[in-house]
């Protein structure tokens, strides 16, 4: 019976008065305020302007509570800090999507002037066994290059892939990774997805006819492959699965894609 006769008993019948809650003021429409103290009479709220950090207090009377004060689970507004904020703008955030994009334009460039094409290389899929891949004319001694490179600038990484199919290489000493592309296949309208040869050269025997290689080209270092020895027309082309010594060759800045 006494404590139906208390203002704030009754208030807190119908609004909960929590210390630190958020609260919504009917006479102050878009402002957040934090309940700080509760008295016999009344309760004390604050509010904080984000932007000044002016501090504003507001008093409610016991009586004015149920009609004027509702709790609210929103949040209130942030200043984020300029320490923060700065590590924000996309001249940061974007910093390693630059680095892969410039990455990705040498790696085109060196997969245009030096990799293998149709002049080259015959290719043979077979059914649940993948890609085979066979010399489509007579070439010379570490002529036929192959090289990793992919369909996206996306498959750049400067984390070691967790899977084992991936080419690697790196940009003035830094160290990055290529995934594969979506692989070549036979679609409604034609071949759908790209052939990239370097992931398709299966590792063979010690009569295999390819070595690792490292490719030099501009800043850029890249882990290929090229041909050990001469290789015969319709020789099928495979790693020496011994061989393990990278060699070095220079990429040309022009285009070498000519039948030998």
């Amino acid at each position: 019976m006494e404590d139906s006769k208390n203002p704030m008993f009754n208030a807190e019948l119908k609004v909960t008065l929590q210390l630190g809650g958020w609260y919504i003021h009917k006479d102050h429409e878009g402002l957040l305020w934090r309940l700080t103290e509760k008295k016999d009479h009344s309760c004390k709220l604050t509010h904080e302007d984000p932007v000044t950090g002016a501090s504003q207090a507001l008093e409610v009377a016991a009586g004015d509570i149920i009609g004027k004060l509702k709790i609210t689970k929103a949040k209130p507004p942030k200043l984020w800090p300029s320490a923060d904020l700065s590590k924000s703008f996309l001249n940061v955030t974007a910093e390693e999507e630059h680095r892969k994009a410039s990455i990705y334009l040498l790696l085109w460039e060196a997969y245009h002037n030096k990799d293998t094409d149709e002049n080259f290389i015959k290719v043979v899929q077979q059914p649940g066994k993948g890609f085979s891949m066979y010399a489509a004319c007579g070439i010379p001694q570490h002529q036929l290059i192959l090289m990793p490179f992919t369909d996206q600038v996306s498959k750049l990484s400067f984390v070691q892939p967790k899977g084992k199919e991936f080419g690697q290489g790196s940009f003035k000493k830094m160290k990055f990774f290529i995934l594969p592309p979506k692989t070549m296949k036979e679609g409604d309208h034609g071949p759908e997805g790209s052939f990239c040869p370097f992931f398709h050269c299966k590792a063979g025997s010690s009569t295999g006819n390819m070595e690792p290689t490292t490719i030099k080209y501009k800043d850029l270092q890249i882990d290929g492959l090229h041909n050990l020895r001469p290789l015969a027309q319709n020789e099928e082309i495979s790693v020496v699965a011994s061989v393990t010594e990278l060699k070095v060759v220079e990429a040309s800045s022009s285009k070498k894609r000519k039948k030998a």
